[in-house]
């Protein structure tokens, strides 16, 4: 879990909070088995609480960008470190942004969908060798953009 500097106020209340009911707990119940449920239970609620504020925020997170999603833009960040890409994964109507590793070949993938985009071609983005069963599954990996196009299925040649 990365800290934001930001959410230090939710932070320290949520702690403060599970705090005061950790107390309670183990000051006022002389039941074992519901003081044992309860202290866990507490800590879990405060780090799930944080995790998913932070996740909330529009922040870009470090996550693996799905498959033929379709990529809106990016920006590199100012350490030059991550590029952050704005992209709209299959399936979904929301867009979402992503942090994806600074590397050469990112960069050139995503001037080159930059520059599709520029010329009215719409872009996907997904990551090297996901076709072939290779990638996806880990955090950090090389990606690829390509042209989104619409191929007519339902239409036959003889027509």
């Amino acid at each position: 879990m990365i800290y934001n500097i930001d959410l230090l106020p939710i932070l320290v209340s949520l702690l403060f909070l599970s705090l005061v009911v950790l107390w309670v707990a183990v000051r006022n119940y002389k039941n074992f088995l519901i003081t044992f449920i309860i202290i866990p239970l507490t800590l879990v609620s405060v780090i799930t609480s944080y995790s998913t504020i932070q996740n909330l925020l529009g922040y870009p997170v470090k996550a693996t960008i799905p498959d033929e999603s379709f990529y809106i833009t990016h920006m590199e960040s100012l350490d030059r470190e991550w590029i952050y890409v704005w992209a709209v994964p299959l399936g979904s109507d929301k867009p979402r942004a992503y942090t994806i590793p600074n590397t050469e070949q990112n960069k050139k993938a995503m001037e080159e969908a930059e520059e599709g985009q520029a010329q009215g071609k719409g872009q996907q983005i997904g990551q090297e060798g996901s076709e072939m069963g290779v990638g996806g599954e880990t955090f950090g990996g090389e990606y690829v953009t390509y042209e989104f196009t619409i191929s007519n299925a339902g239409s036959s040649k003889g027509e």
